[in-house]
């Protein structure tokens, strides 16, 4: 099958800076590959990066996009450019991957694919616009009952397949339970919309009790331009992290898998 891949207006692909959308469909591409299908990824484009290659058997077309806005409002304006833009060079397909507010509403051409809309974060109404897609996918059973509560004539439409597993970086077996470091690690945006404050806050409760061995680690960006809930967050969750010490620690983002 022909298969086309549209990514968001605010992180790029390769994953260099990160998005779990973005490295979930990334991973997915090389795969539909590997079973002879023929994947082109539109993604928004950096200047590291060709606008038009091919990458592990992957056609990578990049768009101009953006850095994320602090304006939700704004964010959903910038997201309708940049939708624009991509349908006006999206190529004939089978099936037709939208990772954009917009771009189920844009693609009308029956010719570029039967739209797959892959709803990476909890709804917001917009659902009830999308009749036209052939399949709703959602990650979690609980964003797929919220997806049918907007929609319920597109009830059936609607499918739960969890992210993949990362692929394993190193090729040793991890250690035994017993054995690990007692850690909580919380990978991703910091954003208020994450609920990275409640985390903090719960776990600074509990610090002399059974956690009191225990540390947390916050691995994340809090760049508004990469997703993050800003400064002003950081602030209020370094305060409320203060009574904990040393055993909550903000890392910031780590981008390279191996790394991480």
């Amino acid at each position: 099958m022909k298969i086309t891949i549209v990514l968001g207006a605010f992180l790029p692909v390769p994953p260099v800076m990160g998005g779990a959308i973005e490295k979930n469909w990334f991973a997915l591409a090389q795969e539909f590959v590997s079973r002879n299908h023929d994947v082109t990824i539109i993604s928004r484009a950096l200047p590291q990066f060709a606008r038009h290659e091919i990458v592990d058997g992957v056609r990578q077309i990049r768009v101009r996009g953006f850095d994320t806005p602090r304006s939700l409002l704004w964010l959903k304006i910038l997201d309708l450019f940049y939708s624009w833009r991509v349908r006006r060079i999206l190529p004939a397909a089978d099936i037709l991957v939208t990772n954009t507010f917009w771009s189920p509403l844009l693609a009308r051409d029956s010719s570029r694919g039967k739209i797959y809309v892959h709803v990476g974060r909890y709804p917001k109404g917009q659902m009830r616009f999308y009749r036209k897609a052939a399949r709703l996918q959602a990650p979690s059973s609980a964003v797929a009952e919220a997806i049918k509560g907007e929609a319920p004539s597109s009830a059936r439409k609607v499918i739960v397949i969890p992210y993949p597993r990362p692929q394993m970086i190193s090729a040793e077996a991890p250690l035994p339970l017993e054995a690990r470091a007692k850690i909580v690690l919380y990978v991703g945006r910091v954003h208020r919309e994450k609920g990275v404050h409640l985390l903090v806050e719960a776990f600074a409760r509990l610090r002399r009790g059974e956690f009191a061995d225990w540390k947390l680690i916050i691995v994340g960006s809090t760049d508004s331009r990469e997703g993050g809930g800003g400064e002003a967050y950081l602030r209020q969750l370094q305060q409320s992290a203060t009574v904990a010490g040393e055993q909550i620690l903000f890392h910031g983002p780590i981008f390279d898998a191996a790394v991480l």
